[in-house]
């Protein structure tokens, strides 16, 4: 499965000067993990789609999504919220969100922020 967050506004006018947030997903080499891979900017325009991506998983006896976001180049307080969002989901379904390839300005967001207390950071 592979999503792609949206390339337009509402009005359908195309986004300046942005990159589109590209997900995938695929199961770990244990069958008690999937990872959900994202790479470009995770923001307030498409911040969604992470949560739709998590929620829409086929879990099959999973218990860990590994976000990997050693791709992603930007996060917003949205961001951040669909992240805290997906790790309730999934705590409420007995399973964990644990986070990988975090660095620059969303990891330091992490740190600030405390959010590394909350979700798993790998």
């Amino acid at each position: 499965m592979v999503t792609e967050a949206n390339s337009q506004r509402r009005d359908g006018s195309p986004w300046a000067n942005r990159n589109d947030l590209k997900i995938s997903v695929e199961r770990g080499v244990s069958h008690q993990r999937l990872i959900v891979s994202m790479s470009g900017e995770l923001d307030a325009f498409n911040a969604e789609c992470l949560f739709d991506a998590v929620s829409e998983l086929e879990l099959d006896g999973h218990r860990t999504v590994v976000l990997d976001l050693s791709g992603l180049t930007f996060c917003d307080a949205r961001g951040v919220s669909a992240m805290l969002r997906a790790d309730r989901f999934l705590r409420d379904q007995g399973r964990r969100l644990t986070v990988r390839g975090i660095c620059g300005l969303p990891r330091r967001i992490f740190t600030l922020t405390g959010i590394d207390q909350v979700i798993e950071v790998e």
